[in-house]
């Protein structure tokens, strides 16, 4: 017994809508426009800013998408801080957990993605901010 499989394509790729039972295997594609609100975005939002920022005594440089960049501002003014402030104690506190940090924009492109999560306490990180600048 073979199935069949329908499918439809979304960004490139397929996704198993469901089976049936059947003689013959065969797609089914659907044209969607799901991707169109994403492939229509500003591209100002992908293109690469690179920023020279100083780490642990050392100046360097982060390459990120500019929307990442825009998150990052959010995040730093949650904590009223500056973005040097907070790149190089992201850094150092990376470094002391885990001793080193083999991809420090990977490391902020993920903060970033927690910071935007909806699940994400924004109140619990300004609390914290407000704390360490009290002591």
């Amino acid at each position: 017994m073979i199935s069949e499989l329908y499918l439809t394509q979304n960004c490139g790729h397929a996704h198993a809508l469901g089976k049936l039972a059947s003689s013959v295997d065969y797609l089914v594609w659907e044209d969607s426009h799901m991707c169109h609100i994403f492939a229509g975005q500003d591209p100002g939002n992908y293109a690469f800013e690179t920023r020279s920022v100083r780490l642990m005594g050392h100046t360097t440089s982060v390459r990120l998408e500019r929307k990442f960049w825009d998150i990052l501002e959010q995040l730093t003014d949650v904590q009223n801080m500056s973005m040097a402030q907070f790149l190089s104690k992201l850094y150092e506190e990376a470094s002391e957990i885990h001793g080193d940090v083999s991809n420090f924009a990977s490391l902020l492109r993920c903060c970033c993605l927690n910071f935007v999560d909806r699940d994400f306490d924004v109140e619990a990180l300004r609390d914290q901010a407000g704390q360490e600048q009290a002591a």
